[in-house]
């Protein structure tokens, strides 16, 4: 093969590895945005018999896009995933909010972002195999999602639902070293 045909390919395997992309959203309600949550984002109805003074509802999902097959291998063109509070589900009762609690509960929504960063690293430190790719996908969202639901229960058990201040202060400031707003 003579140099120019070895730039030439060269250049054609930059550009096919440049179309491998993902894109992120972070939304609160319908709104794409990375702000800090308000009182006004909790538009759900309270649960009455909840001991619980307010809840935030997140969740995630995922779409691919391009999925294009060589061999066993498998090439994602586009990744899109959405991190979402959903704030139809969230809820607080007025007659408890404090900002304390207010920021317990966007403690709830950093754990959604963690889980959305954790599940992008391994998304992208995954190699893909035709046989089993969906498999693999679904087994890194669901157990990314599994493991950050699980930290959200050991959050409100250390802080007692933001009523054990110490345990609390000490979330805020891991959420502070590895959130960014």
């Amino acid at each position: 093969m003579k140099p120019p045909m070895l730039k030439f390919l060269f250049a054609l395997l930059f550009c096919f590895e440049a179309t491998d992309t993902y894109s992120q959203k972070i939304m609160i309600g319908n709104e794409v945005t990375n702000r800090l949550l308000t009182w006004d984002d909790f538009k759900g109805t309270p649960d009455a018999n909840s001991p619980h003074y307010a809840v935030t509802y997140w969740g995630m999902i995922y779409q691919l896009n391009g999925i294009r097959t060589y061999g066993d291998s498998v090439h994602i063109d586009e990744l899109i995933v959405e991190l979402r509070m959903d704030t139809k589900k969230s809820w607080c009762k007025k007659e408890f909010v404090t900002d304390d609690l207010l920021k317990h509960e966007q403690g709830h929504f950093d754990i959604g972002k963690l889980c959305l960063k954790e599940f992008l690293t391994l998304y992208h430190n995954t190699t893909f195999h035709k046989k089993d790719m969906d498999a693999t996908m679904k087994n890194i969202f669901y157990t990314t999602m599994h493991k950050y639901d699980e930290l959200g229960v050991q959050y409100d058990r250390e802080t007692d639902h933001s009523q054990q201040k110490e345990a609390q202060q000490h979330w805020n400031a891991f959420f502070a070293k590895y959130i960014e707003q």
